[in-house]
Order: C-alpha cells, then sequence, then structure tokens
C-alpha cells in the first residue's frame, strides 16, 4: 500500500505541473492567457489582465516577464513583481507587417530561483496595406514686396488598410518663406493647415517641399510659391515700423532708435514719417530704389534723398541743412 500511495501522489504532481518547468519550479499559477489576433499593418492596441495565484502559505516575491517578444510588439509593463496572488494588467502595442504566428513566453520567477513559463501567439491575419492620400496642396501666389501670410489648408483620407498617423513636414522652401507650424500630424481623416509668411522680394517661381510619411515610408509633395511683379507695388509697404537713424555729424533729437510709419498717398507715392520729419517719397517697384521729395521742417530742411526698399525695409540717405548739417540715413524696418 505504501508504494501505491507514493505512485499516485507523484502521478498529481506531474498533472498540476504540466507546463514548462525547470528543475526547481515556483509554486505560483497564471491565468487570463490567450491568443492575441490583429490584422497586418494594422496599428492595434490590446489590454489583457492576467492573475498570478500562490500556494497557500508562499509568500515569496514573484516577477512575472514577458519574454520573446516578435518585432514590432511591445508589452507595457514587461516585468512586474508583487506577493501573495496578484491581478496584473498588461498593454500590447502591435504592428506588424508580417502575417503569421508569432510565440510569447510569460515566465515567473520566485524570489528562491524557481520558474514557471507559460505561451501564447500574436496571430497576424493577412490585410491591404495601409496608403493615403493629401489634398489641398497648390501653388502660392503673391505680389512683390508683400509682406504676408498664407494659409493652406491639407485633407488626408485613408485610401487602403487600416488608417495609421502621419505627418506632413514643410521642410524645403525658398528663402523668406517660413511655415508655422513646421510640421502638421494626424490620424487619417483629419484637416490641418500650415499658415507660410511670405516677404516676397525677388520676382519668380520657386520651388517648394512638404514631406509627408506614414509606417510605410515618405513621399515628396512639391508646390511652387511665385512672386510677380506689379506695376504699383505702394500699397504692400504701408504699417508700423521701427526706425534707426543714424547721421555722420549730429546725433541729437531726432537721431537713433525710434517708431516710425509708412503711408500711401498715391500710385507708387508713399509718405515716411519718422523723428526727423516726413520725407514724400516717390518708389520704382522694378527697380526697388526710391527719391525724395524736399521738406523743410521749422528750422532745417532736407534738399531730398534717395534710397531702397524691398518687402521689410525701406533705407533713405538725405542731408538735413539748417540748424542741423549733417548727412543722414534712416532705416525702417519691420
Amino acid at each position: 500500500m505504501k508504494h501505491i500511495y507514493i505512485t499516485t501522489l507523484l502521478l498529481v504532481m506531474i498533472i498540476i505541473g504540466g507546463c514548462s518547468r525547470s528543475s526547481k519550479t515556483t509554486d505560483s499559477y497564471l491565468t487570463g492567457l490567450s491568443d492575441i489576433t490583429v490584422r497586418q499593418y494594422a496599428d492595434t492596441t490590446v489590454k489583457v489582465m492576467y492573475h498570478v495565484s500562490l500556494q497557500a502559505g508562499i509568500s515569496d516575491p514573484v516577477t512575472l516577464n514577458i519574454e520573446g517578444l516578435p518585432p514590432g510588439v511591445t508589452a507595457s509593463p514587461a516585468t512586474v513583481t508583487d506577493t501573495v496572488s496578484f491581478f496584473v494588467n498588461i498593454t500590447y502595442h502591435i504592428h506588424m507587417t508580417a502575417a503569421a504566428s508569432f510565440p510569447v513566453t510569460v515566465s515567473l520567477f520566485s524570489g528562491s530561483g524557481g520558474k514557471r513559463s507559460f505561451s501564447f501567439n500574436i496571430i497576424v491575419r493577412s490585410g491591404p496595406s495601409f496608403s493615403y492620400s493629401i489634398s489641398g496642396l497648390h501653388d502660392i501666389t503673391v505680389p512683390q514686396y508683400a509682406d504676408t501670410t498664407i494659409r493652406l489648408p491639407l485633407t488626408a483620407v485613408c485610401n487602403s488598410g487600416t488608417s495609421e498617423p502621419v505627418y506632413l513636414v514643410a521642410d524645403v522652401l525658398p528663402a523668406g518663406v517660413f511655415a508655422t507650424p513646421d510640421s502638421l500630424n494626424g490620424t487619417p481623416p483629419f484637416s490641418d493647415s500650415f499658415s507660410f509668411h511670405i516677404t516676397a522680394n525677388n520676382t519668380g517661381s520657386f520651388p517648394a517641399t512638404i514631406h509627408s510619411g506614414s509606417s510605410q515610408g515618405t513621399e515628396v509633395m512639391n508646390f511652387n510659391v511665385n512672386i510677380q511683379p506689379t506695376i504699383d507695388c505702394a500699397p504692400y509697404l504701408p504699417g508700423n515700423y521701427s526706425t534707426n537713424t543714424i547721421c555722420t555729424s549730429y546725433s541729437g533729437p531726432g537721431t537713433g532708435i525710434a517708431e516710425g510709419q509708412v503711408y500711401v498717398t498715391a500710385a507708387n507715392k508713399l509718405l515716411l514719417h519718422f523723428p526727423l520729419g516726413n520725407l514724400v517719397a516717390d518708389i520704382n517697384c522694378s527697380t526697388a530704389a526710391l527719391n525724395t521729395e524736399p521738406m523743410t521742417s521749422g528750422s532745417y530742411s532736407i534738399p531730398g534723398g534717395t534710397g531702397s526698399f524691398n518687402a521689410s525695409a525701406i533705407v533713405v540717405n538725405y542731408s538735413v541743412t539748417g540748424s542741423v548739417n549733417s548727412t543722414c540715413r534712416t532705416t525702417f524696418t519691420r
């Protein structure tokens, strides 16, 4: 009878310990394990709950460790340590391009060195790859000398597969063109906009590029910024400016940094207001040159001057005679 009892006990131990184990096992068990099935190319998040149960009277710490994750799969957390019986929530993030079945091992380690391992499969079913398209991109046209902002709305749509995050970056722009923000992000379908601030000094057609991308790769989208000549460019120059006046032999009131304004008085004609006076300037849009008319203010005069301008600055060179005798330069910037 004693021999039969021992044989039966060994058989029960073998049945209970059906999982793979090392020579020194834990007295812990894992439930909640099951296969996970996802679609190929899909960006999938799966949340599961595991229960680690310990044999009565055992209080050694047990560590749950997720092992052998295939590329494209992450687990958070991948390792958890606790005592007695406990539940653990695991989040699997899966994005896989190969359709197959991938085994994953979940092991339990006891504080005394034992190990017990369990396994499940991540099954990736075949499916169409993700593709998308961007609409709304077009050339931008502004007049020469304009300092302006153009809003460009874009729309991304999913054409096939499971939609996933897409980014757009305005990273190749001509001189004087800046994008705000410099990148857009979203999961199709979505709509968003770039705002292009353009300081249009030189005429011509200038290439620009927006890159779009996803996990499938990047695409290049080209457009042009066209700056066209204009017969009358005065309307693009008025506004508030910061002025800096420097004279060769005078440093009194009216020199240095101050506020200034520029007004349009007629076609290709500006009024330049700054501390030393109000100069009327005739501008030439094709040469970006200007000439100022004579002006008298109290005890001094400005016989006239010459200068240049662009979309962000106006420079005037002139002489002052009378109570002030000097050559001066005033720079308007905005």
